[in-house]
Order: C-alpha cells, then structure tokens, then sequence
C-alpha cells in the first residue's frame, strides 16, 4: 500500500520520490480516463476484428464524391464523410446520395478555417451552420478543419454535442506524391480499429488539387481490390460498436 508502515521507515526514505511518481502516473490515468469523452479526441478503436474505419474531408463533390460512392459500393465498403457546410448548400443531391448509400456523416465546420485561428463564437457558429443542413444525418461526429484544434476548441465542439474525431494514420494525400506512394501508404495504415484519413475533395478548387483527387482514387481502387477480401470497411460508428474508443489529448496549431 502507498501509506504502508514501511514507507516511513528512514532507510526506506529514498524510495518516496518514486512512490509519488508512480501515485501521479495512476492518478493521471484515472483522471485521463474519466475525461476523455469530453476533452479526449477520437483516433482508433481498439478491436479484435479485422475492421477499418476509412474517413473523407472537404466534400461533398459532385464529381469526386459521386464516383468515390460508386468505388465504396462495388467492394461493398462503407465510410465517414466529414462534410463542409458551405458544400452540402451546394450539392444538397450529393448528401441524399451519401445518406441512402449507408455512410455516416460527420461535421467539418462551414467553411474550412483553422480552429484554432477563429473565437470561439466564430468556431461554434461554423458548427451550427453545417449542423443545420446536415439536419438527421449529422452523427454528432466532428473533425476539425487541416486536425487543428486545441483544448477550447474541444471544449466548444463538445458543448454543442460533438465527438471530436481526428485519425491514426493518413496518407498525406493532398501533397505532391504518386499513385503508388498513395497505394504503399495505405497499405502500411491498414491495421485492425484504424481510423485513416483521406479526402473525396480538396478545400480549395485547383489544377493540382483535382489531380491528386484522382491519384488517391486510383490508389483506393486498386487497395479495395486488393484487401477487401481481408478486412471489412465500415464507418467510425459501426466501429465502436465492435471496441473501445481510443482516445488521445490532441492539441496542433496552424502555422
């Protein structure tokens, strides 16, 4: 026991320090665990399945996301949209089309800002928006705009409701890499309870972003083709139901 006779015997003195220390570690995890639906983000879950949870930003796109609906439903695989609002007033049709296919729909803010550039006003106005054309089918699920986010940004998302959800791996496919770099790197995500991050979209509209579009589309085909067989892809909520949400303390910063 922490406060055993022997603990204030003198020639045990020395080993209080780390008595303490280990106190504070036990503490901490306790503390850790009893405050991470509010304050904890979502990265992976921990399960024994072979389940894979694939998640998208920055849509809907009527091109892109239509043609990444069709690839999901020809290997039977389902993912989490994280949606923007100003595009789901745009394409209103193309969330319908998400809905009956069976993905899951996420929040992502009105307008892409950094939250960690915005007020808070700013920032739980961004979510409303979004929330209010999601209607139903938001999933109470939210992803901060390019992962940043600190603890009030959180803090503000949970008090509208929202887990916040951020990922275990990512491909980096919004940068300048080819088809199969895009492919290796998915492979080397695929691990039982992962969440990995991708777009069917990029936030800004140029040359060079639809052509990355493309690649990570290539990529995702030929990896479906490849495990599909092996794992199952499903959406972050049918996930948790197979395991224990892993959370992490996630604070990142824009430049």
């Amino acid at each position: 026991m922490l406060f055993s006779r022997r603990l204030f015997m003198p020639h045990r003195d020395l080993q209080l320090p780390r008595q303490w220390r280990r106190w504070q570690r036990r503490t901490a995890a306790l503390a850790l665990r009893l405050s991470a639906p509010l304050v904890g983000t979502l990265v992976a879950v921990e399960v024994t399945q072979p389940l894979v949870a694939l998640t998208f930003d920055d849509g809907p796109h009527p091109h892109y996301t239509e043609r990444m609906v069709e690839l999901l439903a020809r290997h039977r695989a389902h993912a989490t949209f994280f949606l923007q609002g100003e595009r789901v007033a745009r394409y209103p049709d193309m969330v319908r089309r998400l809905v009956s296919a069976g993905h899951q729909l996420g929040n992502h803010g009105w307008d892409h800002p950094s939250f960690t550039a915005i007020d808070g006003a700013s920032r739980r106005r961004q979510l409303l928006r979004c929330r209010r054309l999601l209607g139903s089918a938001d999933s109470g699920l939210f992803r901060p705009p390019f992962g940043h986010q600190h603890l009030a940004a959180r803090l503000d998302a949970a008090l509208l409701g929202y887990r916040s959800v951020t990922w275990s791996h990512h491909i980096s496919d919004w940068s300048d890499i080819d088809t199969d770099e895009r492919l290796h790197r998915l492979q080397r995500a695929l691990q039982p309870g992962a969440i990995i991050l991708l777009h069917d979209a990029p936030y800004r509209e140029q040359a060079a972003d639809w052509r990355r579009c493309e690649q990570t589309l290539t990529a995702l085909e030929a990896l479906l083709a490849e495990r599909a067989s092996h794992y199952r892809f499903v959406t972050i909520g049918e996930l948790l139901r197979h395991g224990r949400p892993r959370y992490r303390y996630w604070s990142k910063r824009g430049d």
